[in-house]
C-alpha cells in the first residue's frame, strides 16, 4: 500500500513538473516573439520620418507638410496661430532718450516680406507665377517697405533713387520654421535684380538657410556710383533652450551706410534694454545711461503686444506708474527711466521718412 501510494505521488509530481516545463517553454517562446516584434518595430520606426515639432512617427502613408515641414496636426496648429498673429497690427516704437533717438518696428508674424511698396495690387501678378520651391507661398502685402530715405542730405540723391528703383515690388522674405533639432531661419529672393546673403548670390525663388548672424544685400551689390542697401539679420534664441527662437532683428543699412530703422519679429518675446543680448535697444550717446540688464520684455498675446517690466524696474504708462503688463497700442506712451517710448501704428511712409 505504501509503495503504491508513493508511486502515485511520484507520478502526480512528474505530471506537475511537466506542466510547469511546458508553461515555461510557452512563456519563453512568447517572450522571444514579443521581443522580436519589438525590435522589428524599433527598426521600422528608426527608418520612419518623424515630425520635427512633436516627434510623432509618420505612419500609414502620412507625409510632412511641404512648406512647414510638419505633420498634419502641427501644421494646422501652426497656421491657426499664424492667422491669429496676422490680426495684430505692426507697431512703430519711437524711443527717445538722452542725446539719441531710435525707431523700431514690431511684427507679430513669423514671416516678414519686404519690397519697394506696400500695396498688393501693384505686384499681384507675381502670385500667378510661383518660382522654385515656394509654390505654396502666398504673395501678400509687404511688411517692410524699402526705398530711399526721404530727407537724406547728400550729393548722390539721384544715385540713391536709382538704387531705390532697383528694389522690386516684392523683393524677398524671411521666415522662422520649426525643426527637429532647432528652429531654423530661411530667406528667399523674388527679385529680378538679385540679392546676396553674406556675399553669396541668392537663387531666385528658393528658400535658403540663413545663419543666426548674417548680412542680406537687397538688389545689386554696392558700386562706386550706386550705393548698396542691406539688412543685418540677428537671431536671438532662448538661453535656456537654444532650439527656440525668441525674436529676430533686421537692421537697415541705408544708402549712406548708417542704420536708421530696426525691424523686430517677436516670435515669443523681445527684451528691452541696453545690453548686447537685447533686440530692443535703448539709444545711447556714448555714455552708459542705463544698466545693461533688460528693463523689460515685449511678448505677443492674443490681443496684441504686451510690455512687462523686469523685477526691480518700474515704468510709467500714460502718466501712471504701474507694475502690471501694459498693452501696447497706438497712442500709448511708456516712460522707462530717462527714456520715453511712443507707440504708433506702422504706416507705409514711416518706413522711408527720416
Amino acid at each position: 500500500v505504501l509503495r503504491l501510494k508513493h508511486q502515485t505521488e511520484t507520478e502526480a509530481l512528474k505530471a506537475e513538473l511537466e506542466k510547469i516545463r511546458r508553461r515555461t517553454e510557452l512563456e519563453t517562446g512568447e517572450h522571444a516573439l514579443r521581443m522580436a516584434r519589438l525590435r522589428q518595430n524599433e527598426d521600422m520606426l528608426r527608418h520612419v520620418k518623424h515630425c520635427p515639432q512633436c516627434d510623432r512617427p509618420l505612419l500609414n502613408g502620412e507625409v510632412l507638410d511641404k512648406t512647414l515641414n510638419l505633420c498634419e496636426w502641427c501644421a494646422e496648429e501652426y497656421r491657426n496661430e499664424e492667422m491669429d498673429r496676422e490680426e495684430i497690427v505692426p507697431l512703430r516704437l519711437c524711443i527717445s532718450g538722452p542725446g539719441a533717438d531710435a525707431t523700431v518696428f514690431l511684427f507679430a508674424r513669423r514671416t516678414l516680406q519686404w519690397g519697394r511698396c506696400r500695396q498688393k495690387d501693384l505686384y499681384s501678378h507675381l502670385s500667378k507665377h510661383p518660382q522654385g520651391d515656394v509654390q505654396d507661398y502666398e504673395i501678400r502685402e509687404n511688411d517692410i517697405v524699402l526705398r530711399v530715405m526721404e530727407g537724406d542730405a547728400s550729393g548722390r540723391v539721384r544715385s540713391h533713387r536709382e538704387r531705390s528703383l532697383a528694389i522690386s515690388g516684392v523683393h524677398g522674405a524671411l521666415t522662422v520654421l520649426p525643426g527637429r533639432k532647432k528652429e531654423t531661419i530661411k530667406v528667399v529672393d523674388f527679385s529680378s535684380s538679385g540679392g546676396y546673403l553674406k556675399k553669396h548670390r541668392l537663387p531666385r525663388g528658393k528658400w535658403q538657410p540663413c545663419p543666426d548672424n548674417a548680412q542680406i544685400t537687397v538688389g545689386p551689390a554696392s558700386t562706386a556710383t550706386l550705393p548698396g542697401l542691406g539688412l543685418s539679420v540677428r537671431v536671438f534664441r532662448d538661453p535656456d533652450n537654444e532650439k527656440r527662437v525668441q525674436s529676430v532683428k533686421l537692421e537697415r543699412d541705408d544708402f549712406l551706410g548708417e542704420k536708421h530703422h530696426s525691424y523686430v519679429m517677436v516670435v515669443r518675446e523681445a527684451l528691452l534694454g541696453s545690453g548686447p543680448d537685447n533686440p530692443l535697444l535703448f539709444p545711447r550717446n556714448g555714455e552708459g545711461a542705463v544698466a545693461p540688464h533688460p528693463w523689460g520684455r515685449i511678448y505677443v498675446a492674443r490681443n496684441g503686444f504686451m510690455f512687462e517690466r523686469s523685477p526691480g524696474n518700474n515704468f510709467v504708462s500714460d502718466g501712471d506708474q504701474t507694475n502690471s503688463p501694459v498693452l501696447l497700442e497706438p497712442g500709448v506712451e511708456v516712460r522707462c527711466g530717462d527714456y520715453v517710448i511712443e507707440v504708433n501704428a506702422a504706416g507705409e511712409r514711416d518706413f522711408y521718412e527720416v
